[in-house]
């Protein structure tokens, strides 16, 4: 294939081949990787839904979740990163990376895995994917811009797609979905502060030490929030309950999670945001397969517009 492609360069007049430009191949891997890793996101709410069925409660899955994680991420950092010295991390760069992985993974996993008691898998992770939409307007005040009437009206088409995915035009959806969706919108804003801060400081301590130290800090508060609630249930799951956490562990966190971080130190916060627009079709099918949610009309036509409005604005914010 390669050479197909060198061989038509060559044609255009294009002396150089494809394979040797390290911003296009960068940019390439960095795509793919946040693709596939959004993919294996997108399985989170199915695991979280399938402990809830075996009596599993939000703390613990977050906590549990989080512990487990921990391990494997200084396992991969001591594999992969240790050259990069903790130590040389300024003490800024470690507060705002401590920041991140608080706000993201401690209060907004928290709020998230509440929201998914009330809420099904698949809008759930529609608007978790809405944060394109709030990191282009983050980084619009970030770089002091004003954004134009076309994103505006780009945002507009978003939100008004939010509003029909939770029931909008349809009172007894409305009522059922809102105060959930409310609280998912919520750890969306966090993770759109996340997903800023790592393209920042990704490029400046390896995405592997970033995602490390992030995911320490909010294991450090959720280990503080169990001890304030003595919310042990944990200790009577299943053989069945562990096996789904380990899954969610593996499958839905750390291992996606790695690859999102890489994807973004290589493609950039912007284009990493519009190639994980692929999570919330595939929720939609992994919940109807597994879990028999499904979507009215009105929801499905608010899903489209939502995925086809972060794709307008991510075109918009690219010119």
């Amino acid at each position: 294939m390669e050479q197909i492609v060198a061989l038509h360069c060559a044609k255009l007049g294009k002396i150089q081949m494809i394979k040797n430009n390290p911003v296009r191949k960068d940019l390439t891997t960095g795509i793919l990787l946040t693709v596939f890793g959004a993919l294996l996101l997108s399985t989170k709410g199915i695991f979280a839904k399938l402990l809830y069925a075996e009596g599993a409660d939000y703390e613990s899955v977050t906590v549990v979740r989080a512990v487990i994680s921990l391990p494997l991420f200084w396992l991969w950092y001591w594999m992969k990163d240790k050259k990069k010295e903790l130590k040389s991390i300024s003490k800024n760069s470690l507060f705002f990376i401590l920041f991140a992985g608080f706000i993201a993974y401690y209060f907004g996993a928290l709020v998230n895995f509440y929201a998914l008691t009330i809420i099904d898998a698949n809008i759930e992770r529609l608007i978790l994917y809405s944060f394109p939409a709030i990191v282009i307007v983050f980084k619009s005040f970030q770089d002091k811009t004003v954004p134009s009437t076309s994103i505006i009206a780009i945002l507009i088409v978003i939100y008004s797609g939010l509003y029909l995915t939770v029931g909008g035009g349809n009172q007894l959806l409305m009522m059922k979905n809102f105060e959930g969706g409310l609280l998912v919108f919520v750890s969306t804003i966090t993770i759109s502060i996340y997903f800023i801060l790592n393209e920042k400081y990704a490029r400046k301590v390896g995405s592997i030490s970033f995602t490390s130290i992030a995911m320490t800090g909010a294991t450090i508060g959720l280990f503080f929030h169990i001890l304030m609630t003595s919310n042990y249930s944990w200790i009577g799951w299943t053989q069945a309950m562990w096996i789904n956490m380990i899954m969610l562990v593996l499958i839905a966190t750390t291992i996606p999670l790695f690859m999102v971080a890489e994807g973004v130190k290589k493609a950039g916060a912007s284009t990493s945001a519009l190639a994980t627009t692929i999570a919330p079709p595939s929720t939609i099918f992994f919940a109807w397969l597994i879990l028999g949610e499904k979507l009215v009309a009105t929801q499905v036509l608010g899903c489209l517009m939502v995925l086809f409005g972060i794709i307008l604005l991510q075109r918009s914010s690219s010119k």
